[in-house]
């Protein structure tokens, strides 16, 4: 069983939105055995409360019941109690941090980093457009449903003999949806390394 816990700030909008929405994924493609999913806050402000109206009207749309949540706040025990801990944008990771003090096992993610095109979710509840987080969520969401409890990032790694040296690495991402090729380019005098990225088209030194 893989365990998933989604992060925010409060619990109250993206969390919960995500929890629920990912449930009703794994639930329609008959996996609800495999994972166990849960929701939590990085802060206090919320502790108890239900989700935020908009975020639950969202959610009523597209048929999914919320009435049960009470959010809560993280705590260091979930660490260990979960394989994943995926918050909604990178300013939550520092606070994610301060309850769990450190990630040995490599949990911490975004949630977007399971997608196609990694970033962070905005905050609804300054942004007020419950849309674009569902859209989000489900960007991210589609992606997990593919992933175990084993599958982390890896890394393989293949030398290619060139008239100049190059190093060739592939880069699979946790949901296994994307991986994404790199070439570096070695210099003759081995002072400068460029790194090709085929997937994107660009070089990086």
């Amino acid at each position: 069983m893989v365990k998933i816990l989604f992060v925010c700030h409060g619990n109250i909008c993206r969390s919960p939105m995500a929890e629920y929405l990912f449930r009703d994924i794994v639930e329609k493609r008959g996996l609800s055995a495999q994972f166990h999913i849960a929701s939590a806050a990085t802060s206090r402000e919320e502790i108890g409360n239900g989700v935020y109206p908009p975020a639950k009207r969202k959610l009523a749309s597209v048929g999914i019941s919320c009435n049960m949540h009470h959010a809560r706040q993280v705590t260091k025990e979930d660490y260990a109690a979960y394989d994943y801990l995926l918050v909604a944008e990178r300013y939550n990771i520092p606070n994610l941090m301060r309850q769990i003090k450190e990630d040995p096992d490599h949990k911490v993610y975004r949630l977007l980093d399971f997608s196609s095109c990694p970033r962070d979710i905005a905050d609804p509840w300054y942004t007020g457009d419950f849309d674009i987080t569902y859209h989000d969520i489900m960007g991210g969401s589609g992606g997990l449903s593919g992933i175990s409890a084993k599958r982390r990032q890896t890394i393989t790694r293949k030398t290619i003999r060139f008239s100049h040296p190059i190093v060739f690495f592939s880069y699979s991402f946790p949901s296994n949806r994307m991986t994404v090729p790199y070439f570096i380019f070695l210099s003759r005098s081995f002072r400068s390394i460029s790194c090709f990225n085929s997937s994107f088209g660009r070089f990086a030194s």
